[in-house]
């Protein structure tokens, strides 16, 4: 009897527990708590950086952060400096990765102390394998998030949504490019259709 109330117990907690899934990779949602962000300028990569502090902070209650874009000789490219209360680049996206280095610490335990953080590579890309017919060479996983079988260029919600979280998801660990088709590459990528659906990915 024991067993079973444990059992009903696990169960009951863990059906009230937010679902996960692989596209969050290591972006738990937790409850956050209050934060005051404050930008240097205006911006959509800023205005994006500063809604991820506001529903993602696990740090001090009340706490103010500053995305300062700057131009700082210590950091390279889209590099940051990462302080307690200051994430500084001389880039937008620089900012952004900033940013959710400061989250991930956080969710991770580890202490954030005033540091920068370079990129080795300028260049850091995904390599995607996918085909115009929505097939993945060697892909295992499902069809392509870029391409349909039946080739319609018609851009959905779903698109748009898993689109999105795909940005989310490489802007995470400091991914900055994809390469969105099969590396034996098809003519038709070239086309016009296929190059307007290019322009709405990225």
């Amino acid at each position: 009897m024991k067993t079973f109330s444990l059992l009903l117990s696990c169960l009951l907690f863990t059906s009230v527990l937010p679902a996960q899934t692989s596209h969050q990779l290591w972006l738990q949602e937790k409850l956050p708590a209050a934060v005051n962000v404050v930008a240097s300028v205006r911006s959509p990569t800023l205005s994006i950086a500063s809604d991820e502090l506001v529903k993602n902070w696990q740090g001090k209650p009340g706490a103010t952060i500053t995305l300062k874009l700057a131009k700082n000789k210590l950091i390279r490219n889209d590099g940051f400096l990462l302080s307690e209360s200051t994430v500084e680049s001389n880039t937008e996206t620089g900012i952004l990765y900033g940013v959710f280095e400061m989250l991930r610490r956080q969710q991770t335990g580890q202490p954030i102390s005033s540091q920068v953080f370079n990129p080795s590579y300028k260049n850091r890309l995904l390599n995607h394998w996918d085909n115009p017919n929505g097939s993945i060479e060697r892909g295992y996983a499902g069809q392509s998030i870029f391409w349909r079988k039946d080739s319609s260029f018609v851009i959905t919600q779903q698109d748009l949504h898993l689109w999105k979280e795909y940005a989310r998801a490489n802007a995470s660990v400091g991914i900055n490019g994809a390469v969105l088709n099969n590396v034996n590459a098809s003519h038709l990528i070239l086309t016009s259709d296929y190059l307007l659906r290019v322009k709405a990915i990225a």
